[in-house]
């Protein structure tokens, strides 16, 4: 198992942590945390800090309530392709189908692809880079910027436009 440390140029901090050795169940735990909610991932779960809640008991949203907040918050192409994913039996809760849907989207109306050659890079580049800062006695590796700097333009991908 291995925990890496990403602090980004923004100030966030990433935690990911390999670990395909311990024995367990499958999960997909992918936490987000924010100043006011958390959402853990498979299975879901979310937390609101509410200031009105009484703070002796932090605890995950009932699934009545967590479904309503699912409701409002559903993205518009989670509905629209509803039907095509049922239809399909796809893994991962669907979202294989999504990617898949948006890949052939993106190619056949040429449009870009919801992730670059960059973000690509930086994704593999990950494990040599921490397999580094190991090697390195845990030591701070710094990340190349294989974007020469573009990442600080906006990349608004028809993704995020489709809402």
């Amino acid at each position: 198992m291995n925990t890496t440390l990403i602090k980004t140029k923004l100030g966030k901090t990433i935690m990911l942590q390999f670990d395909v050795h311990s024995g367990r169940p499958y999960d997909r735990l992918n936490t987000v945390v924010g100043t006011k909610a958390v959402h853990e991932g498979y299975p879901s779960k979310l937390y609101i800090n509410e200031e009105k809640l009484d703070w002796s008991g932090h605890k995950w949203l009932e699934k009545e309530k967590y479904n309503e907040y699912r409701e409002k918050y559903n993205h518009p192409l989670w509905e629209k392709l509803k039907t095509q994913i049922s239809d399909n039996s796809v893994g991962h809760g669907g979202m294989d189908f999504v990617m898949i849907y948006r890949l052939i989207k993106c190619l056949n109306k040429g449009l870009p692809l919801d992730i670059n050659v960059y973000d690509s890079v930086l994704w593999s580049a990950i494990t040599p880079l921490s397999v580094l800062s190991v090697a390195q006695n845990s030591a701070s590796v710094k990340v190349p910027d294989f974007t020469g700097g573009t990442w600080k333009n906006n990349n608004n991908t028809e993704m995020l436009r489709e809402i």
